[in-house]
């Protein structure tokens, strides 16, 4: 599958958030790039769901806070999501990050 932007797989601890209040998550992301991810979670989330998301990429003493929204849902696996508010530093220090990824697989 052709895809227009690289993707990198990332386990990590996600704390996900709505309404203002943030959960601790045992959820992953798969298919990670520089306008989304795919969440691996059994919890339920509609298409169109906004949400706000903090992890941690490795090496980094920072967490990475986005407000993302939820495009596709698989039943059994997770959701899709698309970064809607990234801070422009966090935007490039996630590019470098999959592009390293990438660079190491390939």
């Amino acid at each position: 599958m052709n895809r227009r932007y690289q993707r990198a797989t990332l386990r990590t601890e996600i704390w996900i958030g709505q309404d203002g209040i943030f959960t601790r998550t045992p959820d992953f992301l798969r298919d990670l790039s520089e306008t989304g991810a795919f969440i691996q979670t059994q919890q339920r989330f509609t298409k169109g769901t906004i949400l706000s998301l903090r992890f941690q990429l490795p090496f980094s003493a920072h967490l990475i806070s986005a407000t993302v929204i939820v495009r596709h849902r698989r039943e059994t696996s997770g959701v899709g999501v698309q970064f809607l508010d990234l801070a422009p530093e966090h935007a490039e220090e996630l590019r470098g990050f999959v592009g390293e990824q990438v660079a190491r697989v390939a």
